[in-house]
């Protein structure tokens, strides 16, 4: 709009026109990071991850302090048990 002069009383402003080493390494492309590894089980429960974490300052409402994950690597299916003591794990 500007440069038609279609609004009256606006300034002209002289635009700085230096590239930007910052904003030109901020628009070149990269490849995609790779997410997914490759599995290691063919079948349904082969390989099961598990993780405990914990202790929480803050109890549940039934008094669990810690949780326990597994992890299905083929299909991804996660089960979530929370436990009050670590030692509950086995």
């Amino acid at each position: 709009m500007s440069t038609e002069n279609l609004i009256s009383g606006l300034p002209v402003l002289d635009a700085y026109k230096k590239n930007c080493e910052t904003c030109l390494k901020g628009k070149q492309s990269r490849l995609p990071f790779v997410f997914e590894k490759p599995k290691r089980s063919k079948a349904t429960l082969e390989v099961i991850h598990s993780d405990i974490c914990g202790p929480f300052e803050v109890p549940t409402i039934g008094g669990s302090r810690y949780f326990i994950t597994f992890v299905d690597e083929h299909t991804r299916m996660l089960w979530l048990y929370t436990i009050k003591l670590n030692s509950e794990a086995l």
